[in-house]
């Protein structure tokens, strides 16, 4: 099963979020669903059974400190993926950092790249425009968004032709 680990926004803070989202309507933008608004920590990928246990087992003993996280800016990636930046936390870097060391630990292969905490806003083809992402900034700009991390969610990812479908397998706190 394909997996991996996030922190899940408050519910009204996915409802902040999506109506801002939605005052901007361009084709070709696809908006993640507000439930699945989320911070991924770690994306496992395709994982066995036996895998998924040795991930919650490793999940259980982690050391998850108390966590204030606050978004601002609007940002992009390359691959077209707009989204919300994370301030990144010294403490949220190092949770993430021994998240990855451990599972590493235990033969799992995870990813070299940098880490960047974000919640992913849309999805599009290519990389968006400046006047878009400026246009997302502009409304985003003023609000506040600061939320306490109260759990870390081991979850899986089905790809739909809708587009992904997300199910928690187990939560830790």
């Amino acid at each position: 099963m394909r997996l991996f680990i996030s922190i899940d926004l408050p519910e009204q803070l996915q409802q902040q979020i999506s109506a801002l989202r939605q005052q901007v309507a361009r084709a070709g933008l696809k908006p993640t669903p507000s439930a699945q608004l989320h911070i991924t920590l770690a994306f496992l990928g395709e994982q066995s059974d036996a895998m998924q246990d040795t991930v919650e087992r490793t999940l259980n003993q982690l050391d998850i400190p108390p966590l204030t996280l606050q978004c601002n800016q609007v940002h992009a990636f390359k691959s077209g993926v707009i989204y919300l930046q994370v301030t990144p936390d010294p403490a949220l870097m190092r949770l993430q950092k021994q998240l990855c060391q451990r599972l590493r630990q235990t033969g799992l292969a995870m990813e070299q790249r940098r880490y960047t905490p974000h919640i992913t806003l849309f999805r599009c083809k290519g990389t968006p425009d400046g006047a878009l992402l400026q246009q997302l900034n502009d409304l985003f700009t003023g609000h506040t968004f600061n939320f306490a991390l109260e759990a870390i969610w081991l979850k899986q990812s089905r790809l739909t032709q809708q587009g992904a479908e997300h199910t928690v397998v187990a939560g830790f706190r």
